[in-house]
């Protein structure tokens, strides 16, 4: 389950950079996916986020607490 977690890359090759001084090639499939997973998470979250106002908005509850 934790390969699938962007946090698990980030801290591998933070690793690897750190204790074993590996380049930039070396950390780059990590790179990838962390990059990966932005490109698909980031508007996924704009879109939830904009669907969830606006529902909100919609029914009035937006000023409700």
């Amino acid at each position: 389950i934790s390969y699938v977690l962007p946090t698990t890359h980030a801290l591998h090759a933070l690793r690897l950079t750190l204790i074993e001084n590996a380049s930039f090639t070396e950390i780059l499939p990590q790179i990838l996916f962390l990059t990966i997973t932005a490109m698909i998470s980031v508007p996924l979250g704009f879109f939830v986020f904009r669907k969830g106002f606006n529902t909100a908005r919609r029914s009035g509850t937006l000023v409700e607490y």
